[in-house]
């Protein structure tokens, strides 16, 4: 008897959820909206109900015999047999959730053994264990692990192929010089970097330069391209890169841009020098905004992102992406900005809110989750996984 009553009972909540829920109260959709997994079946519970006058059916739609008792139940009585009648099966469905969603060890093993050293040293499995408790609960340590089982880390040696076949276009628009010894580098082609001299744009540059085999005294600052443009020798072939680690939003390549564009006077970079952009990786959205003012504005200048991020990239995209329903995704998003928010209060999940799931060797970027690179203060402090380097 004490079986029949739970499963009744458990029909009743189911219905309620479903009317709050703004749905039809179907026999699918209440069986779609009970505590966890319904263990009942709905049919021949929701049968014996309308035989007793609870329920009526009209056309495939269950409402109760008295409206009344509807109004009550979805209002006063739903949290009342929640609490009441169910209140225990929910709290034990909570602890085998919290049973299921612990991140065993040798999950944590087999995603750090994919890692290489970042900045220098190893994250190790013990960095990821205390990571993931600095939140309590096991299935919210579970969602933070989903999001580091899809972070790309990019390796410097993948960066150094990239860049090697990014050389193509200029390859391609330059006659190639002729060496007088093996040890000579080519010094026709200026390498610049946007950001200052001691981050990740400087050191990348010095990269794609050692790559292709140019001399490391052409690697600049952009700032200064457009006066070494200028006194360049007349008559000489020249070529100019430009390289980032990342393309997000875009926007602030495009500032740079323009403001190469806006130097008059001699050779224009990317109308009669040509100009290579080469981004290490980038979003479609930064990659579409770059490549329409670069085909209005330089017609000497391509665009090479070397490796398009895709869906899973995104811890919160479009799409459903990483996250196995809706539910979770929305409950992950919820989780990581009130993280964030004590990282970044403004931009919780990252520049441009895109919330990024990249890092490389060097550094992580500031489009990824802040929850990544950041650490916060106060009463409650965050620890980074992959602290960002602020030089």
């Amino acid at each position: 008897m004490e079986i029949v009553s739970l499963n009744r009972c458990r029909l009743l909540v189911a219905w309620a959820r479903t009317t709050r829920a703004g749905k039809q109260p179907t026999l699918e959709a209440i069986g779609g909206g009970g505590v966890g997994t319904l263990r009942v079946n709905v049919g021949p519970v929701m049968e014996d109900l309308c035989r007793r006058g609870v329920f009526r059916e009209d056309g495939g739609v269950y409402r109760t015999a008295v409206d009344l008792f509807a109004t009550w139940l979805t209002e006063t009585g739903f949290a009342r047999l929640v609490s009441d009648q169910l209140g225990d099966e929910l709290a034990e469905a909570r602890r085998q959730r919290e049973d299921a969603a612990y991140v065993q060890a040798a999950e944590i093993v087999d995603l750090t053994d994919r890692w290489e050293l970042y900045q220098g040293r190893s994250v190790t499995p013990e960095d990821v264990r205390g990571w993931l408790e600095q939140v309590e609960s096991h299935v919210d340590q579970r969602m933070l692990f989903k999001l580091l089982q899809n972070v790309r880390f990019i390796r410097d040696i993948e960066v150094r192929e990239m860049f090697v076949r990014a050389q193509d276009w200029m390859r391609s628009r330059l006659s190639v010089p002729v060496r007088k010894s093996r040890a000579q580098r080519r010094d026709d082609i200026l390498v610049c970097y946007a950001d200052g001299g001691g981050k990740s744009g400087a050191y990348y540059a010095a990269l794609y330069a050692k790559a292709n085999d140019i001399s490391g005294d052409n690697v600049r600052a952009l700032g200064k391209v457009a006066e070494d443009v200028g006194s360049w020798e007349k008559g000489k072939q020249l070529g100019v890169v430009i390289v980032d680690d990342i393309v997000g939003t875009g926007r602030t390549m495009l500032e740079n841009l323009e403001a190469l564009a806006g130097v008059q006077g001699g050779r224009r970079v990317g109308v009669d020098v040509p100009l290579s952009v080469v981004a290490v990786c980038g979003t479609s959205e930064g990659e579409r905004r770059l490549r329409s003012y670069l085909q209005k504005s330089m017609p000497s200048a391509d665009l090479e992102v070397c490796e398009q991020l895709m869906e899973r990239h995104f811890a919160f995209g479009d799409g459903i992406g990483l996250w196995e329903t809706e539910d979770e995704k929305h409950a992950a998003k919820s989780l990581v900005t009130g993280l964030g928010v004590r990282i970044q209060r403004r931009k919780p999940l990252g520049y441009g809110d895109q919330g990024l799931l990249v890092t490389f060797a060097r550094n992580c970027p500031n489009n990824s989750l802040p929850i990544l690179h950041g650490s916060g203060k106060g009463r409650t402090p965050w620890r980074a996984l992959f602290p960002r380097s602020k030089a």
